[in-house]
């Protein structure tokens, strides 16, 4: 099967929702047979903000933004992002809003991950992980300023975990872009995290 293509930049040209921060973000499978994921507001889990197709071909992910499809009575919304992983490395490939980053691992036996921020003016992000048993990992900017957290659900089949955005509020669309662009880099690496443990989970000993 041929490799799917990227979505033009005219997909994802749509203004963010607007967010005000610090917010709490639900990540949570679509089904138990689903590879399928909903975010949602934690302060109203009626309120599903984006869903994610994860695919085993490119994109591996596709982020739509639900609250588009609300609007126009779409059966999906607008692509905002994708996210792409590879075999023989661990560097990741992301689009926000058409925006490429590529997002660099770093480290041997700690990997993290730093990329530049287009939606904060190129500023420097190092996501790394806080904790080796759960994998929980969090967003620092160039001062070690936590800007995001993610958090593992250990103990739930259906919900992937939660994701705290951190920023200081800011002005209507700015704020907007830079929370939606910690949301795709976030659930990117949880994606990856959960590929890596169970690419673990199925070697042979």
């Amino acid at each position: 099967m041929g490799e799917k293509s990227e979505p033009t930049a005219s997909q994802t040209q749509a203004a963010p929702p607007q967010f005000s921060a610090p917010r709490t973000l639900k990540v949570c499978y679509k089904s138990w047979k689903s590879s399928g994921i909903r975010i949602l507001d934690a302060a109203n889990e009626e309120h599903e903000l984006y869903n994610i197709k994860v695919s085993l071909h490119k994109p591996h992910m596709t982020f739509f933004d639900t609250t588009t499809a609300t609007a126009t009575g779409a059966t999906t919304g607008a692509v905002i992002g994708t996210a792409n992983f590879h075999l023989l490395h661990c560097d990741i490939d992301v689009t926000v809003r058409g925006n490429p980053l590529k997002l660099a691992a770093r480290g041997t036996w700690k990997t993290r991950y730093v990329y530049r921020s287009p939606a904060l003016g190129g500023a420097t992000l190092t996501w790394k992980t806080d904790s080796c048993c759960t994998g929980d990992f969090s967003c620092s900017d160039e001062r070690d300023v936590v800007v995001a957290r993610f958090y593992f659900s250990v103990y739930s089949w259906k919900q992937v975990g939660r994701l705290e955005l951190l920023l200081a509020p800011g002005v209507g669309n700015e704020a907007a872009a830079a929370a939606e662009e910690l949301m795709v880099v976030g659930l990117a690496l949880a994606e990856k995290t959960i590929g890596n443990r169970l690419a673990a989970s199925t070697v042979v000993v």
